[in-house]
């Protein structure tokens, strides 16, 4: 899933809600996130990666209008379905949980 930082350095996902993995959030908000090193090749499980674990909240409102131009500019194919009524943004809370790594 792709994600970009916040300001605080938590990720934040533009996520719809026809999606199954958004469904199972709304059902669940426990979840983790692989994050390998950049130069991984074609194999990420063969990077040094850490996969903290947490849950998954909506950006409160007021957050958003920072979160959306953070997210865009990491990924600027987003700016033709941000709009969608689908579409919402969601940032993980790391105050939860585990953190796991591994060196490769």
């Amino acid at each position: 899933m792709p994600y970009g930082l916040d300001d605080q350095g938590r990720p934040i996902f533009l996520i719809s809600t026809m999606a199954m993995h958004t469904q199972n959030l709304q059902a669940d908000l426990r979840a983790s996130l692989l994050v390998t090193q950049g130069d991984a090749g074609s194999d990420p499980l063969g990077a040094s990666r850490v996969t903290p674990v947490g849950n998954v909240l909506p950006i409160p409102e007021a957050e958003v209008a920072d979160a959306r131009p953070l997210y865009l500019a990491r990924y600027a194919n987003s700016k033709y379905w941000v709009d969608f009524e689908d579409f919402s943004f969601t940032v993980w809370m790391w105050w939860t949980s585990t953190t796991l790594a591994a060196s490769g």
